[in-house]
């Protein structure tokens, strides 16, 4: 069988974002309560379950 070496192709694609796309919070200095903290709330779709 005869062996075929076939050069590899690479294709460049530019994309731009049109708007924001995420955004952070914003950092404060003030000190919160720890049952103010963000958490996820619906535990529903937990993956991981009581691991």
């Amino acid at each position: 069988m005869k062996k075929v070496y076939h050069t590899p192709q690479t294709e460049v694609a530019f994309a731009e974002v049109t708007s924001m796309l995420a955004e952070s919070l914003p950092i404060s200095d003030d000190t919160v309560d720890g049952g103010e903290a963000l958490t996820k709330e619906e535990k529903s779709w937990d993956i991981w379950g009581d691991e």
